[in-house]
């Protein structure tokens, strides 16, 4: 018996010395498919592909078409630190970009009969262990991929959306390939092509999803054959993406769940798609439309000018009818015939009168040659017709960067002058978001906003200006500061106040440190009332975590109003006559002491759909127009109704599509133009006539909870770590004979320190508890992290050496 142990135990060396063997050896499979485990990647090559893997979340980094000579995965860019390789899996009930992405995955290769296999596995959390498996073939532009995902914990592991329950596990192809990307789609019944979708979810069975490029003649696409849920589609500064989402699933102790699906990346040839299994493609991948008007909204009976662009990229002319049809009578309005070229541009104007009856009203492009549909394209036009009230408009945009300072007063990034310098070129000038939201407001006169400018961001400017003087930052924050100023005198924008490092109000309320929260307020009204030279008396909540004993701080120091996001608290909102609440109208908040504040409730949806859809664009007057829209249905049913749209100011547009820079102007030019109807009017404008009051709201943020800022390994330890350093500076502060969370001078010339010793480590300490440090401490967001700990361990090391007592 011992003997047949010990044969075992060698058979089992010489087995793992085989695998190791071929781990670190080129392994070939028939066909000539070659696969090399590497240190830092996995390289596949094929006769046709060549291939190279990052064991961080098993995605692709290159994918290389050896007889076209392009790299279908290497041109996407960033998302924050993360860059958009392809294969990218989401377990999606965790908040984006989620675990998987930068997981550590072992590798492992084995040839097969017809094609060779690699194997990459990862070991998560709870006793889930993902392994995703991949057949690569001499002769084919796709591999076959199988996702396995195992549950060997003790509980059942849910893979859903937090947001959707619908939506399960996905995976995206995410790539930028050319100037001239575009997404292809199947989703049922229905087929799309030829453009860019920003930001949308079509539900349904998704047969497959593809981008193209017709200048390179190349495909990448992913066919799923495991029931679907939906498709995502997105573009930005980045790339673009198509995203398989399956249904969602849970998965008990000791149960696995397979996704199979293809992904093909070569030459767009349709005999190559077809053995792939794109079914049903469209017969002319290469038109391209794009649908303008000369208005954004029009009256009943007004003429209505329409340009449709149409291009043909690739192939041969033909002649075709381009025809306009009215979808509720199915009537030809408009029929143009021509020849179409490739490479050239056709530029059609269409003249109609708008209808008399109010509200959307549908058409549809058609491209016919030969009795043969090539493409199709849905359009529409919103008549309104003006009421005696208008609508009331409040703009409410949030402009912060955290603190990029070190504790040197050196910036470890010139990210706030960045943003007021350098993010796109416009009107044939450098500039960056900050000074655009200036210009913007400049160029079109009549509109009013409110603004936030984070007490933190303003700081970061003087502090770089009053250290460098003249150059094109120092200038810009000049213009900037003068130009709100202006601005503000005039009435066309009310400027908010925040605390100043960007807490969360209603964490530190629950923390006991209400104090500290009530000192990083009235610090950043002081010095915001003193750069900008007026009264502030508005209110913009971090990440609107509000906390009812937020009403009593608020009044103390002398800050009357603020918005918070309608979907997370109107539920929870009780009015005194009993009514049901409205996110259209003012409210008045009264505290358990007698104080008060007037609030707006945000549209959340319009918001969002601005943030994120919106900023996506392709066609900023497009989105500009599905904006004016959502605004018409409140309108018809609100007329004098206030409508709160408030979001940050510079992310969308900052890491937006490279067309989300002209969105602010054309914004502001449609509500200019469609004034009879809607006007724009500022916080206190709107509050004003707030009558009825709240006598109860739950706590909350727009996220709902905060888990996002609290949740997780190395949030929970940096949380404690801040209680620890903060409970060593009360102690010490007491010692000296001062008043714990005093209220630091901010002097941008030695920012960001204050005056004295004492002021300074409390200055740092407000530092520390600003959300931007957990927000992003997860998923290897490593700066974040160093500089939290910089401003606590200096506090640390600054009360040991002033406290140390020899011997």
């Amino acid at each position: 018996m011992k003997k047949l142990n010990l044969l075992i135990c060698i058979l089992s060396v010489i087995g793992l010395l085989s695998l190791s063997l071929i781990a670190l050896f080129r392994v070939k499979a028939p066909g000539d498919v070659r696969i090399r485990i590497m240190d830092d990647r996995v390289m596949v090559e094929t006769p046709l592909l060549l291939i190279n893997l990052t064991y961080y979340g098993a995605r692709v980094t290159n994918w290389i078409v050896r007889d076209v000579g392009v790299d279908l995965a290497a041109g996407v860019g960033y998302t924050d630190f993360l860059k958009r390789y392809p294969l990218w899996s989401w377990i999606p009930s965790e908040p984006w970009p989620g675990e998987l992405c930068l997981a550590r995955f072992a590798a492992t290769s084995r040839p097969r009969k017809d094609y060779s296999q690699l194997e990459f596995t990862y070991f998560g959390e709870y006793g889930l262990i993902v392994r995703r498996i991949i057949k690569f073939y001499p002769d084919k532009y796709f591999i076959d991929v199988e996702e396995v995902l195992e549950n060997r914990g003790e509980r059942e592991i849910a893979i859903e959306a937090y947001w959707n329950e619908s939506i399960g596990y996905s995976i995206s192809w995410s790539t930028h390939i050319g100037s001239e990307d575009v997404q292809a789609w199947r989703v049922g019944s229905r087929i799309g092509f030829g453009r860019i979708w920003p930001w949308t979810r079509i539900y349904g069975e998704v047969s497959w999803a593809a981008i193209y490029n017709d200048g390179l003649a190349v495909w990448a696409g992913i066919i799923p054959f495991n029931q679907t849920s939906s498709l995502w589609l997105e573009a930005k500064g980045w790339g673009e993406e198509v995203r398989i989402e399956f249904t969602a699933i849970r998965i008990r102790p000791g149960q696995e769940v397979r996704y199979r699906y293809r992904v093909f990346g070569g030459p767009l040839r349709r005999d190559l798609l077809n053995e792939a299994g794109f079914a049903d493609l469209p017969p002319d991948l290469s038109l391209r439309l794009r649908v303008s008007y000369d208005k954004y909204a029009y009256r009943g009976g007004e003429e209505v000018n329409l340009s449709i662009k149409l291009r043909k990229l690739a192939g041969d002319g033909y002649n075709a009818d381009v025809i306009l049809v009215e979808d509720e009578s199915g009537r030809i309005v408009k029929r143009v015939c021509g020849l179409l070229r490739p490479h050239e541009e056709k530029l059609i104007n269409l003249r109609l009168i708008a209808p008399h009856k109010e509200g959307i009203h549908h058409y549809t492009i058609k491209v016919v040659s030969r009795d043969r549909l090539l493409l199709e394209e849905k359009t529409w036009i919103l008549v309104v017709r003006p009421r005696g009230e208008r609508l009331r408009l409040v703009l409410v945009w949030h402009l912060h960067q955290p603190i990029y300072l070190n504790s040197s007063g050196e910036f470890e990034s010139l990210e706030p002058l960045q943003h007021l310098t350098s993010d796109f070129e416009y009107d044939h000038e450098k500039i960056g978001i900050y000074l655009l939201h200036l210009r913007a407001l400049k160029k079109v006169k009549g509109i009013k906003v409110t603004l936030n400018i984070q007490p933190c961001l303003a700081y970061q400017w003087l502090a770089y200006l009053k250290k460098h003087g003249e150059d094109d930052f120092s200038r810009a924050v000049v213009e900037l500061i003068n130009g709100l100023r202006e601005l503000a005198y005039q009435g066309r924008i009310q400027l908010l106040t925040s605390p100043t490092y960007h807490p969360l109000p209603a964490i530190l309320i629950d923390m006991g440190w209400g104090d500290d929260l009530e000192a990083q307020m009235r610090m950043g009204k002081r010095f915001l009332e003193e750069v900008f030279e007026l009264s502030i008396d508005g209110f913009w909540i971090p990440e609107m975590a509000f906390n009812k004993k937020l009403v009593d701080i608020m009044s103390k120091t002398g800050l009357r109003m603020t918005i918070l996001d309608a979907r997370e608290f109107l539920r929870s909102v009780r009015l005194a006559s009993g009514r049901s609440p409205t996110p259209y109208k003012p409210y008045i908040i009264r505290s358990g002491d007698g104080e008060a504040i007037r609030v707006l409730f945000r549209d959340s949806r319009i918001s969002d759909m601005i943030g994120f859809r919106s900023s996506s664009t392709v066609d900023p007057e497009g989105s500009v127009r599905e904006i004016l829209h959502e605004l018409y249905k409140i309108y018809r049913e609100n007329p004098g109704g206030v409508v709160t749209i408030a979001l940050d100011g510079d992310n969308p547009f900052i890491l937006g599509s490279p067309e989300a820079k002209y969105l602010l102007e054309k914004m502001y030019e449609a509500l200019a133009e469609q004034k009879d109807w809607i006007e724009t009017i500022t916080l206190r404008e709107a509050v004003r006539d707030a009558e009825e009051v709240i006598t109860d709201i739950g706590e909350g943020s727009w996220a709902g909870g905060f888990d996002r800022w609290m949740k997780g390994t190395v949030k929970e330890e940096m949380w404690n770590r801040l209680r620890r350093v903060r409970e060593l500076l009360s102690k010490y502060t007491r010692l000296v004979g001062e008043e714990v969370s005093p209220i630091p001078e901010l002097d941008p010339k030695i920012a960001p320190n204050s005056t004295n010793l004492l002021h300074t480590l409390w200055n740092w300490l407000y530092i520390a508890e600003s959300s931007d440090w957990t927000w992003k401490a997860e998923l290897g967001r490593d700066w974040y992290v160093r500089q939290f700990y910089d401003y606590c361990n200096l506090i640390e090391r600054t009360i040991e050496a002033r406290t140390h007592k020899p011997g």
